[in-house]
């Protein structure tokens, strides 16, 4: 029988192979975007690249890590397990050999990254003191754990075996510090302190405390049962003796002066004391003192953890702790100012607190693990958490335990690590450990975050590529790009580096960029040293001082074949131009603006002539020079007002210049060789008409106006000797030819003389009849008559006064006596 192909299968083939090829796209997808996903990132269910934990190098999923950033090590101990990423790991652990966090070894509960220190011992464990004074670890110290006795939980040393403070649950702990299984002594398990306490004095063995828990008794006592086993031992001698063991008499012997009742005669066999007193060991005592707690009239021996204590337990200390324990105050309520306030000793400080300076295991804050005190005060120190509880995250900057990390930190393991300033998230606090930026630092660069790149980098996407070599700055990776060149190179305008400038730039500087760019010179320069100065003109143009020009501006020369423009000289209002040498072209006024004067020699136009010329009498509007010999000159250029040659000598009223004064006419020269301003050598004439004369100061002084070039001296002299033809007035200090009015020439003396006093003028001698002025002789003679004849009439008068006075003296003596004078007004009468 034959089947026939029906016509929907290949139809139906093809959908198949489209579906399931469908299929196989839709499942590749994810991973290839996972392929396609940065280091860092991994693909979610959707194809989506997401960014790994922090703590992650690369990853597949949000939960855990392929591989850790790095310094951190993987959170979970075990290998098999995959694990996000710490640089600190939770309490009880540390980073491990194999770099992941694994619980601490034995002997620690808490302990260093090494694993050789411990924070706390575990049980069967206690800190190790060196000797007796050793002191508990500080807050922060760490330690090295020490084994404890068999059966013992907690202990402290020095000795070995170290001192028992608690013991397994199938043993008690003795007066001995040591763990027992059974009683060596006469004692009693308390279960409620788990220790062996010692039985009632009179008890050899007990079941529990009391004079009536005893089950066997001492010597020379007795004991009456009770309802069960226990009872009380009694003794058959009176108070104050006992029945001595052995003895086969049964005569009583008295007791030791300090026991009431006793079972020996000795100190340390009471069983009772007098007046109440306590007993202690068997021994009388005033009280039980430190260390032991009094229960009826015996003592008891304290915990070993307590210093003092009011029962059995290391939970009813009071005063102190033992020096190698610790005070617990987790809570109990503080009271320090009571000193029966009982409190619990510990050897070590349980997790979720934390060691303080005042040897106290303090309470951590909220949700810590374990904590130790920020200061060294007292009791109310501040504890700064070191491990949080699971779930919780440590804030480094307040060291308190949070559940979500604050801005400027990022959670790793069970801390929050705080970020550099910039960055959004880390994995550490050091350079390099930034994974994202902040929106005010947004460029990341070899894991951290900045506002700019670093000299040799630029910025682009979010990150730092790598200039050009020649650049310390730029906009991209050409050498075309750069913004700022390394060492002493120059930026060109086109953005290239160069150790010279290109023609037709200079290097410049300016406080608004770095370093140094290649400026554009002129439009027609070549070359230039900055903006302002160009050295090279561009072909065809004219250098014109620090700029090119396209022909020479006026006041200006150029030479033939150089293509330079030259300023006249200053004043000029015209010059020409000459060249020195093969291209030096130099220009030379020819006429000078008005109102200066041309000065030839010098080719300079100068405001005067004067002092070292004198105007050109034919060109008025040019200096002629001084002569050769004269340094300065006056009206004519050979009439010198000083010399050329300093060891010649100044005739001023000639202008010459010579070797030596004239010896006649001239005052001698000064001693130092003249002095003064322009002319320190001038022969200085005597006053007209003197022969010899001499300076009365040797300090004259000179000098050359420079106005006018005229010289000008200020001195002091006098004529010594005048021309036969002159006569000297006064001491000789003046020469002249006709004396002054009312002297007479004296030829004889060649002196001008004066007339006598008699002459009212003019004179020709010094008598009275040469006087010239008519009339004057009569005038002198009226003159002494006049006085004369006043003389002689005042003498005349003064004889007939005194000739009056003798007449009356002479009559007043001949009047014969007793006859009365007769009254003045008679006689005058």
């Amino acid at each position: 029988m034959r089947y026939r192909a029906s016509a929907c299968a290949p139809a139906g083939a093809l959908m198949l192979v489209l579906l399931i090829f469908a299929a196989l796209v839709a499942m590749a997808t994810p991973v290839a975007n996972a392929a396609d996903c940065a280091v860092g990132q991994f693909a979610d269910t959707e194809g989506s690249c997401q960014p790994c934990d922090p703590s992650c190098t690369s990853c597949d999923d949000a939960t855990s890590c392929f591989a850790c950033r790095p310094g951190l090590k993987f959170l979970s101990p075990d290998p098999t397990m995959r694990s996000l990423c710490t640089a600190s790991c939770p309490f009880g652990q540390s980073i491990g050999s194999q770099g992941r966090c694994a619980p601490c070894q034995a002997p620690c509960t808490d302990c260093t990254d090494n694993q050789q220190l411990c924070y706390t011992c575990g049980p069967g464990y206690g800190w190790e003191a060196k000797d007796l004074d050793a002191s508990p670890p500080s807050p922060k110290g760490t330690f090295t754990c020490y084994e404890c006795d068999t059966d013992c939980v907690t202990c402290t040393g020095p000795s070995y075996p170290p001192k028992c403070h608690s013991c397994t649950g199938s043993v008690g702990l003795s007066d001995m510090t040591r763990c027992n299984a059974y009683n060596f002594m006469p004692s009693w398990y308390d279960p409620a302190s788990r220790r062996y306490i010692r039985c009632h004095p009179s008890c050899e063995s007990c079941t529990g405390p009391g004079p009536d828990s005893c089950l066997t008794c001492v010597s020379g006592w007795r004991l009456e049962a009770g309802d069960d086993r226990a009872g009380t031992c009694v003794s058959d001698c009176p108070v104050g003796s006992y029945l001595p063991s052995g003895s086969e008499s049964s005569e009583c012997a008295a007791c030791h002066s300090n026991c009431r009742t006793c079972f020996g005669p000795s100190a340390s066999e009471c069983l009772s004391c007098h007046s109440q007193r306590p007993s202690k060991n068997r021994h009388c005592v005033e009280a039980c003192g430190t260390g032991f707690y009094q229960v009826g009239s015996e003592c008891y021996k304290c915990h070993p953890s307590c210093g003092d204590c009011t029962g059995p337990s290391h939970t009813q200390c009071i005063g102190s702790c033992n020096p190698l324990t610790f005070r617990l105050s987790v809570g109990q309520e503080e009271q320090d100012d009571d000193d029966q306030a009982e409190f619990t000793c510990v050897t070590m400080c349980p997790k979720g607190t934390g060691r303080s300076y005042d040897r106290k295991c303090l309470p951590c804050e909220a949700n810590c693990d374990a904590c130790w005190a920020s200061i060294s005060s007292g009791s109310g120190d501040r504890m700064e958490c070191r491990k949080c509880k699971d779930g919780w995250f440590l804030d480094p900057s307040t060291r308190e335990c949070v559940a979500a990390c604050p801005d400027g930190t990022t959670a790793i393991g069970p801390e929050c690590m705080l970020c550099r300033p910039g960055c959004a998230v880390c994995y550490g606090e050091s350079p390099g450990k930034c994974i994202t930026c902040q929106e005010d630092h947004p460029i990341h660069w070899q894991g951290d975050c900045r506002t700019s790149c670093p000299e040799g980098y630029h910025e682009s996407e979010g990150t730092c590529v790598a200039c050009s070599g020649y650049c310390k700055r730029c906009t991209g990776t050409e050498a075309d790009q750069c913004t700022v060149c390394k060492d002493d190179d120059h930026l060109t305008v086109d953005g290239y580096c160069v150790s010279i400038c290109p023609k037709g730039q200079f290097p410049a500087s300016d406080a608004s960029w770095e370093g140094t760019r290649c400026q554009p010179c002129g439009d027609q320069c070549e070359r230039c040293t900055d903006a302002n100065t160009c050295i090279q003109c561009a072909p065809g143009k004219f250098k014109y001082r620090d700029g090119c020009r396209e022909a020479c501006p006026p006041l200006t020369v150029s030479c033939a074949g150089v293509l330079s423009c030259h300023d006249c000289e200053p004043g000029c209002a015209d010059c020409d131009s000459h060249l020195v040498g093969r291209d030096n072209c130099q220009a030379t006024c020819s006429r000078c603006q008005y109102p200066l004067f041309f000065r030839r020699s010098t080719g300079k136009c100068v405001e005067n002539c004067s002092p070292t010329g004198v105007i050109n009498e034919f060109k008025p509007r040019e200096c002629t020079d001084c002569a050769r010999a004269c340094r300065t000159c006056s009206v004519y250029s050979d009439r010198c007002t000083s010399c050329t040659d300093p060891n010649l000598w100044l005739i001023p009223h000639i202008g010459d210049c010579r070797k030596a004064c004239p010896y006649v006419g001239f005052h001698k020269p000064p001693v130092g060789g003249g002095s003064g301003t322009d002319s320190p050598k001038v022969c200085h004439q005597c006053p007209l008409g003197c022969l010899e004369c001499e300076l009365l100061s040797e300090d004259v002084s000179c000098s050359v106006s420079p106005e006018d070039g005229s010289l000008s001296c200020d001195l002091e002299s006098r004529c010594l000797k005048c021309d036969p033809s002159q006569f000297k007035v006064g001491d000789g200090e003046e020469c002249t030819s006709i004396c002054p009015a009312g002297t007479y020439a004296n030829r004889r003396m060649r002196r001008c003389v004066p007339c006598s006093e008699e002459c009212a003028d003019d004179c020709t001698g010094q008598e009275l009849q040469d006087c010239t002025v008519p009339g004057a002789g009569d005038k002198k003679a009226s003159q002494r008559l006049a006085v004369g004849l006043g003389v002689g009439l005042g003498v005349l008068a003064l004889v007939a006064v005194a000739g009056v006075v003798a007449f009356f003296l002479l009559r007043r003596r001949a009047s014969p006596p007793g006859k009365e004078s007769l009254p003045m007004d008679t006689i005058q009468d």
